[in-house]
């Protein structure tokens, strides 16, 4: 299991243990906070209890399963720490992983009176696995990217950047005031989302955003700004000329076959094989 991207709560029981452990984290969360007084200095005064994008540790685990989101081994990968071992040989410090929101798919969720919802017994990563964006993302998805990074190298992060690293340092150091630094490849980096891994995004579609989705996710309705939540994925997870279904449903997003023909069966057995299995 260690070599595997689930987060060990997917492990126990996704479904009934999640609002519990939810309620501990905001606890921990504020913990913490008032300890600090924000999430940057925690940072720096607790290195190995990083809360956000956090280096690999137990608490790589903690804050996949936070913000819903998934780091997928892709290519010839099988474990993240591979990719990462890897990418270090390479002289990455910091891997950026680009964000888009992934539709929650039909056959994943059901009819609930005007939208729709989750299956109780569909996991997060099948029910989301159909990407706005697809593989690999435009640079607009760096807006909301996530990073791994070496934690001795970023003396500073914030949120979804590296403000303060070692090259920082360095050119201060060296009394290039004048000079703005900014981190370049091979240092920092977006991942190959082909051949190393990609970053799924899982985060809970609420049943108000899917209200009214047989109108709103139709290619000629008009008020496009409303947006459509419910998956309608592309054939062959390519754009083609045609871009509706026979029911005039409008192509929305892409399914990553690595993740529904590998992942999410590898996900299935290690709930059915957990002790805490209902």
């Amino acid at each position: 299991m260690q070599d595997t991207i689930f987060p060990l709560c997917k492990c126990l029981n996704e479904h009934y243990l999640q609002a519990l452990f939810r309620f501990i984290l905001l606890l921990t969360l504020s913990f913490l906070n008032r300890l600090s007084g924000s999430r940057p200095s925690i940072r720096m005064r607790y290195p190995n209890v990083v809360l956000n994008n956090i280096h690999l540790s137990t608490n790589l685990l903690l804050t996949i399963y936070l913000l819903l989101q998934y780091f997928v081994p892709m290519g010839s990968y099988d474990n993240l720490k591979d990719v990462l071992r890897d990418a270090h040989r390479g002289g990455t410090n910091i891997l950026s992983f680009r964000s888009s929101r992934g539709r929650l798919r039909q056959e994943a969720s059901q009819q609930d009176e005007k939208g729709r919802t989750r299956l109780s017994n569909a996991t997060f990563l099948e029910a989301y696995n159909c990407d706005s964006a697809g593989s690999p993302k435009p640079s607009w998805a760096d807006r909301a990217r996530k990073q791994i990074y070496l934690a001795d190298y970023v003396l500073y992060h914030f949120v979804h950047y590296s403000t303060v690293t070692l090259g920082h340092k360095k050119t201060y150091d060296q009394g290039q005031t004048f000079y703005r630094f900014g981190e370049k490849k091979p240092s920092e980096r977006v991942v190959d989302e082909e051949n190393e891994a990609v970053l799924v995004h899982t985060k809970t579609i609420v049943k108000d955003m899917t209200n009214f989705y047989d109108l709103r996710c139709r290619n000629d309705y008009e008020k496009k700004w409303q947006g459509c939540w419910v998956a309608y994925p592309w054939p062959n997870d390519k754009k083609q000329a045609i871009v509706e279904n026979e029911d005039g449903m409008e192509y929305n997003c892409f399914i990553n076959r690595k993740v529904e023909n590998v992942w999410v069966p590898k996900l299935r057995k290690a709930l059915e094989d957990s002790p805490f299995a209902v």
